[in-house]
């Protein structure tokens, strides 16, 4: 039991999802995305896709997605019983979160979030690899893609695994663009250099963890929930704030070095500067 509650914690954080809350009604207005959409990285048929979307709409033109409930509904089940008796209740209609495969240079596959009202509030996209050199390739094709497209980040934080299950610390960086009614997040992993078989326990870290990087697509209401369920969550072995005491200065520091974000910047503005 102690396994299986491990490999769910770990991918829920790997993955960043967050669990609605059942308490809070959202709006249920749909709303358009204001932001330009990485449709070099992304098919251009989410440029449909909008905030407030009504699952039944979405099942109706989504044919290939596939219903992925299971995770919420097991950390419910050990969490909020109530909350696992109500989303038991709803899978016969319909289930918060569904994946879908998609073509894409980078990514390879799509999640798309509903809240309490069965409204789309949030999507995302993401790749996982065990492959060090894969990772590290495509979160540069990512980072400077969106740097291109929307700027530096709004705001930028780190994630480090505090009982790590490796030898070393393992970090994460998370880079925020705010917009007018959404927000941008782009998780991506340090340090991806590490021997699997030093792991302590390497078929939970792979099972549970992967390597992986992940773009996800909020609403200014989920956006919300997600930073406060970070900074409340049970995810106790976890911290987020790069200003944490905690956390050493110059680790935090060398994890922006490691996925290159501020040369990234720079190229980004040698390459506008140079077609002006």
């Amino acid at each position: 039991m102690k396994l299986f509650c491990g490999v769910v914690i770990i991918y829920f954080a790997n993955i960043g999802l967050v669990c609605a809350d059942v308490k809070t009604i959202t709006s249920t207005s749909a709303i358009s995305i204001d932001m330009v959409l990485p449709y070099k990285l992304i098919p251009k048929d989410f440029a449909s896709i909008y905030f407030g979307l009504p699952v039944k709409e979405f099942i109706e033109t989504h044919k290939r997605v596939k219903p992925e409930d299971h995770l919420a509904s097991l950390v419910a089940k050990y969490m909020d019983p109530e909350e696992a008796e109500r989303q038991e209740q709803q899978k016969t209609q319909y289930v918060y979160t569904y994946k879908e495969k998609i073509k894409s240079p980078v990514f390879g596959t799509a999640e798309y979030g509903f809240d309490v009202n069965m409204k789309l509030d949030r999507f995302a996209f993401y790749y996982v690899s065990i492959s060090a050199g894969r990772i590290i390739k495509h979160r540069r094709i990512v980072l400077k893609e969106l740097v291109r497209l929307w700027g530096p980040p709004t705001k930028k934080q780190v994630f480090r695994e505090i009982g790590s299950m490796l030898k070393k610390p393992f970090w994460e960086a998370h880079l925020y663009w705010n917009f007018k009614n959404g927000q941008a997040k782009f998780l991506c992993p340090q340090n991806v250099d590490w021997d699997w078989t030093r792991a302590k326990d390497p078929l939970l870290f792979t099972l549970g963890y992967g390597l992986g990087l992940r773009l996800s697509i909020m609403s200014v209401e989920n956006a919300k929930k997600s930073e406060q369920y970070l900074k409340t969550g049970p995810w106790k072995k976890w911290t987020f704030d790069a200003d944490d005491p905690s956390l050493d200065a110059k680790e935090i520091r060398q994890v922006f070095k490691d996925i290159e974000l501020d040369k990234i910047i720079e190229e980004v503005k040698a390459e506008k500067s140079g077609r002006k």
